[in-house]
């Protein structure tokens, strides 16, 4: 969204986006604490709304599944439950594998 304030020289209207949430940059106000609390409480007031909308195309049997599975990732996401971004690799050898083996049919005669 841009800026709503108008540059104080010209009056033209800023071409600044403004911060998330409000309705002005941080040049014209927009760093001010209550501004950003103004913000961030619309933001916040938006997200039920939000997450309906998330709810509906997850559940819409009509809908590309691929467009559905970003909406439970993104739903995922925004509760703090993401898909791993870190895979542990190890390697072993073949006589290891055997070994395994080995000890599994040793308990198992057990």
């Amino acid at each position: 969204m841009q800026c709503s304030a108008r540059k104080t020289h010209t009056h033209e209207p800023c071409q600044a986006y403004a911060i998330k949430g409000g309705e002005v940059c941080v040049y014209h106000g927009g760093s001010a604490p209550q501004v950003r609390e103004a913000a961030n409480r619309r933001l916040r007031l938006l997200a039920d709304d939000a997450l309906e909308v998330l709810r509906r195309i997850v559940t819409d049997n009509d809908l590309d599944p691929r467009v559905k599975l970003q909406a439970a990732k993104d739903i995922l996401d925004r509760l703090g439950i993401a898909e791993p971004t870190q895979v542990e690799v190890t390697t072993i050898t073949l006589e290891d594998v055997q070994e395994r083996i080995r000890h599994l049919r040793a308990d198992g005669d057990a």
